[in-house]
């Protein structure tokens, strides 16, 4: 497993402080033992730890970069079928440098843009970040394995890791304990996954539909149970998704009904 976190400013590209994003990243350091990494550009912060699996290389290292730096991706988890994937994207006209499957999703959102999704059978968290629409991008794989934390705090940022303990590293977010969180655990021993012992703290995506920065922001969910190419043969459903993006880029994103 790796570890992933990060911050986005939708409204306003704030500039973003690295050592708050090593912070959030180095308390997930026990999920990735061989490095680390840290990205930041105005608005925009993403950390990660690192477990070599596929690519043991230092080019696979994450935070990956793409198109002169457009795109930036950490991700934590495994893509079954990339090498088919991969194939698909070299008979298209792309090159790669790597041989790990980080690399091949940057091709692939640069071919297919959110409906790379369906294409992508494997277990995942991802944060994409697209310097061209000045959008993020977060998606879990379709049984949710692999884990996604995320919250607003109260400037209007967006923060996200793959543990709790990775929001609690940020200042900014509010400690108040959720009673409905309490009241899970008292009732069963442990949170279930539709709610969470932190007041505003969600790991559920499809959470998502309802979140708001005022309004400046919008964030569409998508839960495609269609089969895209044959690649969603083997699981039940196709991946669901957070996508922010500042206002001006909202019509870029075609009708909602496009999206279900």
């Amino acid at each position: 497993m790796c570890g992933i976190a990060g911050l986005f400013h939708p409204d306003v590209p704030k500039p973003v402080d690295p050592a708050r994003i090593a912070a959030m990243t180095e308390v997930l350091a026990h999920r990735g033992p061989d490095g680390s990494g840290i990205w930041t550009a105005p608005g925009i912060g993403l950390g990660h730890r690192r477990l070599s699996i596929i690519d043991l290389s230092d080019a696979a290292a994450q935070p990956m970069l793409a198109e002169g730096g457009r795109l930036a991706i950490s991700y934590n988890g495994e893509v079954y079928n990339f090498r088919e994937v991969r194939a698909a994207l070299e008979a298209k006209g792309h090159r790669f440098r790597t041989e790990s499957d980080t690399e091949v999703i940057l091709a692939a959102w640069l071919q297919w843009g959110p409906d790379c999704l369906a294409r992508l059978n494997g277990m995942f968290a991802l944060a994409l970040y697209d310097a061209a629409d000045d959008t993020l991008f977060l998606a879990r794989d379709r049984l949710g394995v692999k884990p996604l934390f995320y919250a607003e705090l109260p400037d209007g940022a967006l923060i996200f890791a793959s543990e709790l303990k990775g929001l609690l590293a940020h200042p900014l977010l509010r400690r108040s304990p959720s009673p409905q969180g309490i009241e899970d655990f008292l009732a069963y021993g442990y949170v279930p996954d539709d709610s969470s012992i932190v007041e505003g703290v969600n790991d559920r995506l499809s959470d998502a539909l309802g979140w708001r920065t005022s309004d400046v922001t919008d964030i569409v969910l998508n839960d495609n149970t269609d089969d895209a190419n044959g690649y969603a043969d083997a699981v039940p459903y196709n991946s669901i998704h957070l996508y922010v993006t500042a206002p001006d880029d909202v019509s870029a994103l075609g009708d909602h009904d496009d999206w279900q």
